[in-house]
């Protein structure tokens, strides 16, 4: 689209011989002023837009500002006269691709499309890959980094700033990130389904209020969202980093929370001696072993305390407490209160 105010200076760029089958350029529309030119550019959208700087109405530099905001063209050039520079800089500041000086002679103008067809090009497989980006193809990239007891929150960043950076349709964006954490409890629960007896998932569920308008609030809750899942995985998980035997020890622990769990049962069940068994998981995590079936027992009766009606003797039997007496003083010696009360707490909350 060539925008200027002269019908001499359009006639004059529709005649150069550089349209065509000799730059790939057609000329498709023209317009008088950048009012008239928004008008069909909302209607149509151009690939290159040729404009005038000093024009009525709307100047070429309030045509190319409202263009870039909008994402109406992928390239705009300024026609400037000599005396008329500093506006030329100014529209370059604002986005321009660069700008030609009056008279336009063949030469420059013909360079300069050849510029701007490569830039274009560029533009448009780039706008191609980011439609065609999905960040739910994360997910698998992200379970690894759960499995692996690794830090998923560089990962988590670099996905939303993609977004927030690419994307231009708020709506879209709000709908990816709100999906993206229930897409990744999905895939966690599909991977590691012990992690359903002790989820809390109340920030996934919490990150549909946030306003739509406020993406530095949606980023917050997303990123928030994320660690509180990877902190729950890493509280009770050990990943492979920890080596094959601990994960196994770890794995094995947390799938029979409600079945039998002694040291004897782990150790028969990956064929080696208990009590190498032993020093080993306390020299590679920092906790013993029985402490860490306790642990983990206490982290499932928490859940079935507050998401089940079973009473604390009920809760102490499917844990494999026959004295209900004994669970209870174990719960509150883990937490400082009592199963009784944990419930209570997390009922008036």
């Amino acid at each position: 689209m060539i925008v200027d105010d002269m019908e001499i200076v359009r006639l004059q760029l529709k005649r150069l011989k550089v349209w065509g089958e000799v730059s790939g350029f057609k000329i498709v529309d023209e317009a008088r002023n950048g009012h008239e030119a928004l008008l069909k550019l909302q209607k149509s959208k151009i690939d290159l837009i040729i404009t005038d700087i000093r024009m009525p109405m709307v100047d070429g530099v309030e045509l190319l500002e409202k263009v870039m905001k909008e994402k109406l063209a992928a390239c705009v050039v300024l026609l400037s006269e000599y005396s008329e520079f500093e506006y030329a800089r100014q529209g370059l500041v604002l986005g321009a691709f660069d700008y030609l000086v009056k008279p336009v002679n063949l030469n420059d103008i013909s360079k300069l499309l050849k510029r701007a067809k490569l830039f274009i090009l560029e533009k448009k497989e780039e706008e191609k890959k980011l439609r065609a980006y999905d960040p739910l193809l994360d997910v698998t990239q992200m379970l690894e980094l759960f499995e692996s007891g690794a830090s998923i929150e560089n990962l988590a960043y670099s996905i939303f700033d993609k977004l927030i950076c690419k994307e231009d349709d708020k709506t879209r964006i709000y709908n990816l990130i709100e999906r993206l954490p229930g897409e990744i409890l999905k895939a966690i629960y599909d991977n590691m389904p012990w992690f359903i007896k002790f989820s809390d998932t109340n920030c996934v569920k919490n990150l549909t209020d946030c306003d739509l308008n406020s993406l530095e609030k949606l980023r917050e809750n997303y990123i928030g969202c994320i660690r509180n899942l990877e902190s729950q995985i890493v509280y009770l998980y050990f990943g492979k980093s920890y080596g094959s035997i601990i994960n196994k020890t770890s794995v094995f622990v947390l799938h029979n929370v409600e079945n039998e769990v002694s040291l004897s049962a782990i150790a028969s069940h990956l064929q080696m001696n208990k009590n190498y068994l032993c020093e080993l998981f306390k020299k590679k995590t920092g906790i013993s072993l029985l402490d860490y079936i306790t642990k983990v027992k206490m982290e499932r009766a928490k859940k079935l305390l507050t998401e089940s009606e079973y009473k604390s003797y009920e809760i102490a039997d499917r844990l494999g407490y026959n004295d209900s007496e004994y669970f209870s003083k174990l719960f509150k010696k883990y937490l400082g209160i009592s199963p009784i009360q944990y419930r209570k707490q997390k009922t008036i909350k």
